[in-house]
């Protein structure tokens, strides 16, 4: 008969195989530390093999039982999604003061520790504030964040970037950062692909990928039209399935059709009321049903659909459109529709590294989309790591 019991084990924690733990995790983390940093493998359980030098990818991948690396590595991972190696750091140091003050090298009990590290803490956070410790940046060059883009750059061996596709590539992160922050900083979003092209191209606007087989007749006439083109944003799955909504209440909330049904024909009321609007544009974060789509090929309404969280985000702000979370029967006020809508002053056909794409621009916005290209899926997942820190360094750096 199988026993419930749970067992207990008790160690103390400056014991020598907890103090050898801590030594173990802390010199793995220090292994992460700038272009010094070693390339870790980690094989799963299904020997996969993951080659890495990121801290993120690392932590996100590894198995601990030791309760306080646990608890260690928990605090780093929230830090990491913001601060990004900042979290390393924090996780370094921590795991040193540990280490020191249980195997006793400092000469000081846990309770003086305690104090001494609480003092420390309150002088960091006073220097923190001082003014002495700001620059001033001057965003009319890139002479000043160049240099701290390729420091990063630099320390990441898996991207397999040559010296001239990296030099390439900070160029373009710091011009897109420049040209996005006016009173805000603005937004960068970045596509990692694996192609044997890596060089990396910067573009106005938002990127949306089709397939050469989506290239018609409409989307021509789209991109050949000038002035404003009114868009209409969707942030859920137009096939009837309301569960889908990711967006939670951000969007504005109409009534739900009970079947597949009935929800394409109230669709298909609403998009007559978008066809007498002029609405040049659906976007839609999600899924569309067939016959939906048809109907707008038909009426010579562009569709750009499965978008991702990031770029229905992305287009909302910068169309100034409003997102429809559900479908209802047609709309008695035109007006009311209408205010949900958004604008978008250019829409271009690109063709880049083999792939084509709907380039969405509008004058004056903080949106740019670059892409980024790697020499296979491995250094593809590693530039994509290391991508999202580098864009966040100038942003924390004028903070």
């Amino acid at each position: 008969m199988a026993s419930n019991k749970a067992s207990v084990v008790l160690q103390p924690l400056d014991s020598t195989d907890f103090v050898s733990t801590l030594r173990s995790f802390c010199r793995m983390l220090q292994s992460c530390v700038g272009p010094e940093g070693g390339i870790k493998i980690l094989i799963s359980g299904a020997s996969y093999a993951t080659f890495t030098s990121s801290s993120s990818r690392l932590l996100n991948n590894i198995t601990l039982s030791n309760p306080i690396c646990v608890f260690i590595n928990q605090i780093m991972k929230s830090q990491l999604n913001t601060y990004h190696d900042h979290g390393l750091y924090t996780g370094i140091l921590i795991t040193s003061l540990l280490e020191n003050i249980l195997s006793h090298h400092i000469g000081l009990s846990v309770p003086a520790a305690a104090g001494v590290i609480g003092q420390l803490s309150y002088t960091l956070k006073s220097l923190f504030d001082l003014s002495c410790i700001k620059l001033k940046v001057d965003f009319s060059t890139v002479k000043q964040l160049l240099p701290l883009i390729k420091s990063i750059l630099s320390s990441k061996p898996t991207c397999g970037l040559t010296g001239a596709e990296i030099q390439n590539l900070e160029f373009n992160i710091v011009k897109g950062f420049l040209q996005t922050t006016n009173k805000t900083v603005g937004d960068v979003i970045v596509e990692c692909t694996e192609a044997s092209e890596t060089k990396s191209h910067l573009f106005p606007g938002i990127l949306y990928q089709i397939n050469y087989d989506d290239i018609s007749a409409v989307l021509h006439q789209k991109c050949d039209k000038n002035g404003c083109v009114t868009l209409v944003l969707f942030n859920i799955m137009l096939t009837g399935e309301e569960t889908s909504k990711i967006s939670g209440d951000r969007g504005v909330k109409l009534d739900t059709p009970e079947n597949d049904s009935s929800f394409v024909n109230a669709a298909l009321k609403l998009f007559e009321q978008i066809v007498e609007l002029r609405v040049g544009i659906v976007a839609c974060q999600k899924v569309v049903h067939p016959t939906l789509c048809i109907y707008l090929k038909r009426k010579g309404i562009l569709l750009l659909d499965r978008m991702g969280t990031d770029l229905t985000h992305a287009v909302e702000k910068l169309s100034g459109a409003t997102p429809i979370s559900s479908i209802r029967h047609c709309p008695h006020d035109p007006d009311c529709l209408h205010s949900l809508c958004g604008t978008i002053e250019a829409v271009r056909l690109i063709e880049h590294g083999q792939k084509f794409y709907v380039l969405l621009e509008k004058t004056g916005s903080s949106i740019a989309t670059l892409v980024a290209h790697a020499p296979n899926e491995e250094a593809t997942m590693e530039l994509k790591v290391g991508y999202q820190y580098v864009q966040s360094l100038p942003s924390l750096s004028v903070k």
